[in-house]
């Protein structure tokens, strides 16, 4: 993001927010749609991917899975991860954890986005929105509101989707996750900052695409 031209750098053009158009043709040309300068029929505001340029990433709880599929390449990675719990060094088992903290996720959509409270010592971090209509880091499960839901590769899961370092060769999947989440071509999503609900204000935050929990 540009501050001095209000811009989005998206590798290969620039995104303007105030009109919702790209300002450079699609490199694509007409096979990312008959207009080469719109993004999401001009409607970012959900993020909406008609043609599928965006990632699609699956969550399957049952299997201890997350499957990763950029759809414009087709090109898919699996790997070995959970959300909810921690394990401890021990591959591809997964205790549930004694911490209130350590739960799942609630099944259901979310976006992918940028890290919407980085940290410099997890430049490879995102951040899991659940799909509702004020985005924001809050998430509700049940009749609980929790916070802070991201996608990293880790041991311990506070609800976060873990790719399990414990695991062999895992490590080198989630690079293979991160490449294919930085070099697709992104969106834009209107996030909530504040966690007042009378607090309007919203900022432009890239999304990379969609989780489904299962």
């Amino acid at each position: 993001y540009d501050r001095s031209t209000n811009l989005f750098h998206n590798y290969h053009r620039d995104y303007d927010p105030q009109t919702g158009r790209y300002i450079q043709s699609d490199p694509i040309g007409l096979s990312g749609g008959i207009n080469t300068y719109g993004y999401v029929k001009g409607n970012p505001t959900h993020g909406i991917d008609p043609l599928g340029l965006l990632v699609t990433a699956v969550m399957d709880r049952g299997r201890g899975t997350l499957t990763v599929t950029d759809n414009d390449t087709h090109k898919s990675v699996t790997a070995v991860a959970f959300t909810g719990g921690n394990t401890y060094d021990r591959p591809w088992y997964v205790d549930v954890g004694s911490w209130h903290q350590e739960r799942a996720a609630p099944n259901g959509e979310y976006f992918i986005t940028d890290n919407v409270n980085p940290n410099p010592a997890h430049p490879d971090w995102f951040a899991i929105l659940q799909k509702k209509d004020r985005l924001s880091d809050t998430f509700m499960d049940g009749l609980e509101r929790r916070t802070g839901a991201r996608l990293h590769l880790g041991g311990t899961s506070y609800g976060c989707v873990t790719v399990d370092k414990n695991t062999p060769g895992q490590q080198e999947k989630w690079g293979e996750i991160v490449d294919m989440l930085r070099n697709t071509k992104p969106g834009i999503v209107n996030y909530y900052p504040s966690y007042y609900y009378y607090d309007r204000t919203t900022v432009n935050l890239q999304t990379y695409g969609t989780l489904t929990i299962k």
